[in-house]
């Protein structure tokens, strides 16, 4: 059996000593792992995939517990997704595809589907992933129920706003549903005077993004809802409604908009779209370990950080959202 040589350094204890651990490397047979997220929000544009780019499947395989090689996607898998609502009906295909966040990036593991289908709240789905040399993989989930109540909207501009960087209140006010345990993420993009996203079909740019507070945000704090970005699994901040369960709860965060018209000068106009989204709890628990994994990277220290898995057979998260929009005017 393989083993690795681990140094670990006492330094208060055992002052300049140094002890050399031989660790046996665990057996391990490769296994497929995925992540998908299953959302209601429809993706017509690159835009608007580019958004949710977090929530594209990507497919790849674990690795040697003691492996450095650098974690590469899988080509070959074949996934399916299947209504099981519907005596477990095949609704979508999915087809090795480019990356939804790097706007036509092709790299291996991505897949994107072929049959546009739309989910819907409250059924329940079944994914199966299959690829040459891994046994077969498969997750269950069954979305909330309903999208999220968005009861009012507004954007309130800062004093010292300017042009080219506004800054003001964004607060959105969402009614809880008091006959289920609810976990929410929210995400904000900005939009020109005709409601098209911001870089779509060469239209200026613009960037929406909380300011954080002395203490910064973090996804463990779950004091409030939060402004997560779309675009960085490591960036998503979900809130559980443990303390408001039924009812009412506000994003209200301050934010900084930064957006310009083709020709480099400040926008006029324009929104900013705002979606909330209630996902499953598989969702909650995953983005929760993802941090904590993220926070203990490089301590040797540390507490055991694994991630959370709802994959069978393999590892990964198979979850799900239904999303609400909410449009505010930019003054």
């Amino acid at each position: 059996m393989k083993t690795a040589a681990i140094s670990l350094l006492a330094l208060l204890a055992l002052g300049a000593c140094e002890t050399i651990i031989d660790v046996p490397e665990p057996e391990h047979t490769p296994a497929l792992a995925v992540r998908y997220s299953l959302g209601t929000m429809p993706a017509p544009d690159d835009a608007t995939r580019n958004l949710l780019a977090g929530r594209q499947l990507y497919v790849s395989a674990s690795q040697r517990l003691f492996d450095t090689q650098p974690l590469k996607g899988l080509a070959t898998a074949t996934a399916r997704l299947y209504d099981d609502n519907a005596g477990g009906a095949l609704v979508e295909e999915f087809v090795a595809g480019a990356s939804y966040a790097t706007y036509g990036l092709q790299e291996d593991g991505y897949y994107v589907p072929t049959l546009n289908f739309q989910p819907q709240p409250g059924r329940a789905y079944r994914l199966r992933v299959e690829a040459p040399g891994y046994a077969a993989v498969e997750s269950r989930l069954t979305l909330p129920p309903a999208a999220p109540t968005i009861t009012s909207a507004a954007f309130t501009p800062a004093l010292d706003s300017d042009p080219y960087g506004r800054r003001g209140r964004l607060t959105v006010n969402v009614q809880d549903d008091p006959n289920a345990t609810d976990y929410y993420v929210a995400f904000a993009r900005l939009l020109d005077a005709n409601g098209q996203p911001l870089g779509n079909n060469g239209y200026g740019y613009g960037y929406i993004s909380e300011e954080e507070d002395d203490d910064g945000v973090s996804t463990l704090q779950g004091d409030r809802l939060h402004l997560s970005n779309a675009y960085d699994n490591y960036l998503l901040l979900p809130y559980a409604d443990t303390d408001i369960n039924g009812r009412a709860f506000a994003l209200s965060v301050d934010v900084r908009v930064s957006a310009y018209d083709p020709n480099g000068g400040p926008m006029t106009g324009g929104q900013i779209e705002v979606v909330i989204s209630r996902v499953t709890r598989d969702s909650y628990l995953f983005w929760l370990s993802l941090d904590r994994y993220r926070n203990s990277d490089g301590n040797p220290f540390a507490e055991p950080a694994p991630l959370y898995s709802n994959v069978g057979n393999g590892f990964g998260i198979f979850g799900g959202s239904v999303d609400a929009t909410v449009r505010v005017p930019l003054p």
